[in-house]
């Protein structure tokens, strides 16, 4: 099956492996911020379908998008949520060994 997912007449789009992929690698983005901020949680409720929308994937954005709305006309219960990337610099604290002298016999 091929999903259509550009509404600009360019004609590309992608397979359902190449969205299978991507929303994977969405997936894992949103899990790991769940995981440092579990509170997101809180906010959906379980029996929700989750539709991830990527900021910097925006042919993935639109497949999901359609999909959701096919979801809510159907009755289901959506929530939406925004993943993206910011940059962010980060302070590691690594070892370091410095040999100072050694013992006499």
């Amino acid at each position: 099956m091929i999903l259509e997912t550009n509404t600009k007449g360019e004609g590309k789009m992608l397979t359902n492996d190449e969205v299978i992929d991507r929303n994977l690698e969405q997936h894992g983005r949103f899990m790991l911020y769940a995981l440092e901020h579990p509170d997101i949680l809180d906010h959906i409720p379980k029996e929700a379908e989750l539709i991830l929308l990527p900021q910097d994937d925006e042919e993935l954005c639109e497949v999901n998008l359609k999909a959701g709305k096919v979801k809510e006309r159907k009755g289901d219960l959506v929530v939406y949520v925004k993943v993206g990337l910011t940059p962010e610099t980060r302070t590691v604290m690594v070892p370091t060994v410095e040999l100072v002298g050694q013992a006499q016999q």
